[in-house]
Formats: C-alpha cells, structure tokens, sequence
C-alpha cells in the first residue's frame, strides 16, 4: 500500500507500509486538523479529571461539621456506639441507648433540649461564616456543579443528594406570568380542601381562560420582577445575567 507521509518538511509517496503498521495505524487514526482521538482509556481520565475539577467547585469539603441539635442525637452521640468499636458492641450501644432514652429524666432531658438549642445556634454561625467566606458568584457555581454532579449520579444509577449550600446573598429566580397568577390564586385561600394535583389543574384552567387584560397585568409584574432580578444579578455577581424570557405562551403549566 502506498501512502504520503511527512518527510521533513516535504512528503514522500514512494513509502509502502502493511496493513499491520502501527505508523499506519496512527496515521489512519489521525483527525485531520492533526488531533488523535482520544482512546478508551484516555477519554475515562479526561472524564474523571473533569469530575475531580467538578467536585472541586463544588465545594464539597470543607464545611464545618454539625453539632448534634436535637435531644436524641445528643443523648445518640453521648451514649451511642463510638468510632472503632466491633459492629456487635455497636449494636448493642444503639439498642442500649434507645431503650435508655425512652426512660431518661425530666431534668436530663431538659438539660439535652438545652444543650442542642446551643448546639443549633453555633451550626448556623460556623455555617453561615463558612458560605461568607466564599464569594456569592463562587456558591452560585458551587451549586450548578452539585446540580451537574447529582445527574451524573443518577445517570449512573446512585442515589447522592449534592444538596444546594444555602446562601441568603442568592438573588432569587424571577418569576413568570403563570407563576405569579398560580402565587395568587394558593395564596387567596380559595383552593383549599383540595388536592395539590386538583388545585395544580384548576389554576391552569383558570389562566388559559383569564382575559387579556387581567393577563397583561401579570406581563407588567414579570417584566419589573425580571428587571429587579437583572439588577440584583449584576450587583451581586460582578457579571451580567443571562438572558430570562417570560411570555405568557412559554409561562403556560
């Protein structure tokens, strides 16, 4: 088989190369703008480096460890199984401090509704320094990578929360047309007595047959709230905000 292959800065076409040739092989496997594709292997370590970079924005270490906050888990992390124990002591310290907490006195337990109140205070504080540390711009990426991450995960078949870090500096998602009226009308008190579903059904029904003008009144409070959003977003985050469309077709359940 005769093929052009590079010689210096010229080509050669008088090169014969079995079938069988690695060079071949390479050749052949060449894109042409000069790029190899990436092998079996090679695309699992640029997938697993993205993963690690992806986790890394994430932000999944580094918050502070929770106190117990509540009289169970304090009596549990009192009297419970400790670390390095055999799992048959562990199990017989959790049936042993079930059975006990259920017989604990008044005075004890006052003094555990106490003592995780005090604990619930400092979580929040350490919590809280902890998200200010960081950047609105930096938790907002934050979040969008556990979203990533938590589909990934359910892609695969696992079942991993990446729940949202919670951060009151967030500006909040605009909401459209459809959205405000649904606001309304739960808000109203007049849906009661049914179903989330039934209510869900009949406040559809409700802006399909609402007139133009009550409509138009809706269009005016999503463009202020999109307006009050754009604001928000360019003073909290240093960056424009992408692009928030709100129609009454697209607002439609």
């Amino acid at each position: 088989m005769t093929i052009l292959i590079p010689v210096g800065r010229s080509w050669s076409a008088n090169v014969l190369l079995p079938r069988s040739s690695s060079l071949l092989t390479r050749l052949l496997s060449t894109k042409s703008n000069g790029r190899k594709e990436l092998s079996e292997a090679g695309k699992k370590r640029k997938a697993a480096s993205e993963r690690s970079q992806l986790k890394k924005q994430a932000l999944l270490s580094g918050a502070p460890k929770a106190l117990p906050d509540t009289a169970w888990r304090l009596f549990f992390a009192e009297k419970g199984p400790k670390k390095g124990e055999a799992l048959d002591t562990t199990r017989s310290r959790v049936q042993a401090a079930a059975h006990e907490y259920g017989s604990i006195s008044a005075e004890e337990r006052e003094r555990l509704n106490r003592t995780a109140g005090e604990n619930k205070g400092r979580n929040e504080a350490a919590y809280k320094e902890w998200v200010q540390s960081y950047t609105p711009l930096q938790i907002k990426q934050a979040n969008h990578a556990r979203d990533l991450l938590r589909q990934e995960a359910k892609k695969n078949g696992k079942k991993t929360a990446y729940a949202h870090i919670k951060d009151e500096r967030l500006v909040k998602q605009p909401l459209n047309q459809f959205s405000l009226f649904m606001k309304d009308r739960f808000g109203s008190g007049d849906l009661k007595g049914l179903s989330l579903v039934e209510a869900g059904r009949a406040v559809a029904r409700e802006w399909k047959d609402l007139a133009p003008a009550e409509k138009s009144a809706y269009n005016e409070r999503f463009a202020a709230d999109r307006s009050r959003y754009q604001e928000e977003y360019k003073t909290v985050y240093g960056i424009d905000s992408p692009s928030v469309n709100g129609s009454s077709a697209s607002a439609s359940p």
